[in-house]
């Protein structure tokens, strides 16, 4: 019932629905009234056709921690293609000849869209009325991440098993379905939260569980020492995966000691921790300053007072600690980091940082990024990819950051076939150091970021979200309008400027992934100096 009702909130999800009837040839009358009916189902009805249709019959599934051997397939010689941005199909012609009105874009306002205050001293709600149904969803982020306590990934995890007061693991889950709420905590770099989506109905009820589920946790010792096992187990595996070595190497040549994957608890501090001292993790989170995000069918007046009288409305009795963000190693020109594994494919990371977040900066940044990276249409995707047939997958992105004091990141990356690695490698440094300046593919790149923001406005349920994010950068009000008046009026040497003055001057810190024996890694050294790494280095253990 509240997926439904949540469903029917996106347009994407309700043409699903009008897709789902069309195609089962089932009326939409039907359709619409599939809640209803299921209401009217009873545990016996469920009991007599699972024993009618499911018999005794399984299937098991064995993972054998082996090399797989595959077989040698001859290379076929591809002819790369002439891609000309200037060609357009009789197709692509008329549709862009039909004519349309194009739509205004719909930027938030504090007191229409929304409501942000300060209810108590350290606690600020940010309220947004459902115009829609009666589903809530509320939202507590506070101010301590996995940066301030290395230890809070595993409070999560120990949440994810744990009872609340004298209600164990498993009847909890029973109770958050009885209410059909949804409990999620998450850990993020600055801030840790808890969150709820549920009917309205049952918002008291389901504050009143949080409460006990976070005030009162309750996991057996047994299970916790499970639950470690696997946790090491998945350590294990992460220096077999090739995506998670990738991911590692990237941070580790761009942060060195300070990567994540090196500041975070060792074997040794995870064998250490018990559901005791984990639990008094969640007193610290709610001792901060702690903002609340709500969105639903109440009034703020409503919600206020409800949260005023809880344990998330108690008074914050401790400063939020201060963040302290990474700078990335500076190269001066060219370097590589190669970790050797045998493998058929190479995962390649190409990055550097562009300074810390400016607000200017942002618009070019967003139109950069629909020219070199936008999707399949980008010109990464492009070259690499359709047209020299180098990657199976090739992308990239100006990540700005969602903190002032944070840094400006271009990432690139490529899974290619490993004997294909530095041609690959090669062609993506082309294009960073020479991108070709093409008006067609600027028409393009600009007329699709401004459909962006003409084509999605802020769904209600992200507002509160939104409004938190942009806060956090030290801005007041919705920066998408701004950055949209100033994409109106840039021009095609606006682009080719921030390039010139951004990222063509900038060394590349390439991260590989890769088979030596497929690698030469005599041709690596030509694009950088190359430094082996070893698995080991890349994790605290």
């Amino acid at each position: 019932k509240k997926t439904q009702k949540e469903n029917l909130e996106s347009n994407p999800k309700r043409v699903e629905l009008l897709r789902d009837s069309f195609l089962s040839f089932v009326e939409w009358e039907v359709m619409d009234q599939e809640i209803q009916v299921l209401e009217k189902v009873t545990k016996e009805d469920v009991v007599r056709v699972a024993n009618k249709y499911f018999g005794e019959d399984y299937v098991v599934g064995f993972r054998v921690d082996q090399q797989h051997v595959l077989p040698s397939i001859e290379k076929p010689k591809i002819d790369p293609l002439e891609i000309d941005p200037d060609k357009q199909s009789a197709f692509m012609k008329e549709v862009e000849e039909i004519p349309f009105n194009p739509f205004e874009p719909d930027f938030i306002e504090s007191g229409k869209d929304f409501v942000s205050k300060e209810i108590a001293d350290g606690i600020t709600l940010v309220h947004v009325s459902n115009p829609l149904n009666d589903l809530f969803g509320i939202e507590v982020r506070m101010g301590i991440g996995s940066d301030h306590e290395p230890m809070l990934p595993y409070l999560k995890r120990m949440l994810s098993r744990s009872g609340a007061g004298e209600i164990s693991s498993e009847d909890l889950k029973i109770e958050w379905y009885k209410l059909a709420t949804d409990f999620g905590f998450a850990v993020r770099q600055h801030y840790s939260s808890f969150s709820l989506n549920g009917l309205d109905e049952n918002f008291e009820e389901s504050l009143d569980l949080v409460e006990k589920h976070l005030l009162s946790p309750t996991l057996l010792s047994d299970t916790w020492e499970k639950t470690k096992e696997i946790l090491l187990s998945e350590r294990d595996d992460e220096q077999k995966d090739p995506r998670a070595l990738s991911n590692a190497l990237a941070h580790f040549h761009r942060y060195g000691q300070n990567s994540r994957f090196r500041k975070r608890p060792s074997d040794a501090d995870l064998n250490a921790s018990t559901p005791q001292n984990l639990g008094t993790l969640i007193t610290d989170l709610l001792a901060v300053n702690r903002t609340i995000l709500y969105f639903g069918p109440r009034s703020v007046e409503e919600i206020e007072k409800t949260i005023l009288e809880g344990m998330i409305g108690q008074k914050p009795t401790k400063e939020t600690p201060p963040f302290s963000p990474d700078r990335s190693f500076q190269a001066s020109k060219n370097q590589v980091y190669f970790l050797q594994k045998e493998m058929a494919q190479a995962q390649v990371r190409l990055e550097f940082a562009v300074g810390t977040y400016e607000e200017e900066m942002t618009p070019l940044a967003q139109l950069y990024n629909e020219y070199f990276g936008g999707g399949m249409a980008g010109l990464v995707f492009q070259e690499l990819r359709e047209a020299r047939a180098l990657a199976y997958s090739a992308w990239a992105h100006f990540f700005t950051p969602s903190r002032p004091t944070e840094e400006n990141i271009l990432v690139g990356a490529i899974g290619c076939q490993a004997d294909k690695t530095i041609e690959a490698v090669n062609a993506f440094m082309e294009l960073l150091d020479n991108m070709p300046i093409n008006q067609t593919r600027w028409e393009s790149a600009y007329s699709s970021i401004l459909s962006t923001y003409r084509t999605n406005p802020s769904k209600s349920r992200s507002i509160p979200g939104f409004v938190f994010d942009y806060n956090a950068l030290g801005l007041q009000e919705d920066p998408r309008k701004n950055r949209y008046q100033k994409i109106q009026k840039v021009q095609i040497d606006d682009l080719k400027n921030f390039y010139e003055q951004k990222i063509q001057p900038q060394s590349i810190l390439v991260s590989i992934v890769g088979d030596s024996d497929k690698i030469d890694l005599q041709e690596l050294e030509k694009i950088g100096k190359v430094t082996a790494i070893r698995p080991e280095e890349l994790f605290r253990r």
